[in-house]
């Protein structure tokens, strides 16, 4: 009975070991290509809102501060790189 017992646990551990094996080879070796494409949806401008009065400024004159936010109607978030003020004429 104990060899029994032995062939059957050396017989289960070949096997354990066979499927973690052909699992690894299978991840590892998987691959695919493809093309793919979706589309996408129309953005709305955002719209800047000052929210500080800036006194008027001449060559020289110290730095103020510039502050406001920005009204988004699209329906996801919008991302805002640069931000340059202009002048009134």
């Amino acid at each position: 009975m104990l060899r029994f017992k032995r062939k059957r646990s050396a017989a289960l551990a070949l096997l354990l070991a066979l499927s973690v094996t052909v699992g690894a080879i299978a991840y590892w070796t998987s691959g695919g290509s493809g093309t793919g494409t979706a589309p996408t949806g129309t953005s709305a401008a955002l719209t800047a809102n000052q929210t500080t009065t800036v006194a008027p400024m001449y060559p020289g004159d110290s730095a103020q501060t510039l502050s406001g936010d920005f009204a988004n109607t699209n329906s996801g978030p919008s991302f805002v790189s640069t931000v340059t003020p202009r002048s009134r004429p």
